[in-house]
């Protein structure tokens, strides 16, 4: 099986989306840790009202989201979410 690549990605309080794409092996699970520091600009989507160039403001988190970026079949589990500062 081919690695696969997921996406985390969060809306913060300046409505700019961040991602982070992480590579996996398939057929392993694996642990996966993003720190905010990894996040970046999503350069494929922005909100109209994101004000792009802000400094990443975590106070206001609108969402979270994980999306496998294959077109294969997989499997994905999230049995720990954590945020700390």
């Amino acid at each position: 099986m081919t690695d696969w690549l997921p996406s985390a990605k969060h809306r913060a309080r300046v409505d700019v989306v961040y991602t982070k794409w992480t590579e996996l092996q398939g057929d392993v699970w694996q642990t996966v840790r993003v720190s905010f520091e990894d996040l970046r600009p999503n350069p494929y989507f922005q909100p109209p009202d994101a004000q792009a160039g802000a400094p990443i403001d975590v106070s206001e988190v609108k969402g979270v989201a994980f999306a496998p970026q294959d077109p294969k079949s997989g499997r994905l589990s999230v049995s720990k979410l954590i945020v700390s500062r």
